[in-house]
């Protein structure tokens, strides 16, 4: 069983995925990516020709750069996305039938639900996000609302979830929502 765990940026996916992997495999899709960053990487070379040799320290891309670049260019978005995509698509694919959770943020932009037997989604309210990004990432008022802008609407995206964990509330209460989904999903399987 394939599990994605997705959500809105800031509301504590990660968070949600740690507290699964003291149980189940997790296959965290960022990590995923930021392999194809690597200079040994296959995409590497695509990725330098799309965005320039500006990216670059040395031979090593700069995330930093690479996300100044993305978030304010749609197009470089969504062409930087066509080089990383099929990569981590073939990591989700290679998951067997056994309990597996999948990290991955942007799950229904990727247009990826049918990969999944279930999908939970985490999210919160925009002004816990925004202020999250701001003390947890460093990123500005601003940059952090260019972020959340850049995703799909959270409506949308409880809306084709499974499961909903709302968190706005202390990693104690996180906890607690994630045991009582882990629970929902076990009576559904039996």
């Amino acid at each position: 069983m394939k599990i994605a765990v997705c959500g809105t940026i800031a509301s504590g996916k990660s968070e949600v995925c740690k507290l699964l992997a003291r149980r189940y495999p997790v296959l965290n899709c960022d990590d995923v990516a930021k392999r194809c960053y690597d200079r040994t990487h296959a995409a590497y070379s695509s990725i330098i020709q799309l965005l320039g040799m500006d990216v670059l320290n040395y031979h090593d891309i700069n995330l930093k750069k690479v996300a100044n670049i993305i978030f304010s260019d749609d197009k470089k978005r969504k062409q930087l996305e066509e080089i990383i995509h099929p990569y981590v698509k073939e990591e989700i694919l290679k998951l067997n039938d056994t309990v597996n959770f999948v990290e991955i943020a942007i799950l229904f932009e990727c247009g990826w639900e049918k990969l999944f037997d279930k999908i939970i989604l985490v999210t919160c309210d925009k002004d816990i996000a925004i202020k999250r990004m701001m003390l947890n990432r460093g990123y500005s008022y601003d940059q952090a609302v260019l972020r959340y802008k850049a995703q799909l609407d959270p409506k949308i995206q409880i809306a084709k979830a499974d499961y909903v964990i709302y968190n706005n509330q202390s990693l104690k209460e996180l906890e607690l929502e994630v045991d009582k989904m882990l629970e929902r999903i076990i009576q559904c399987q039996s």
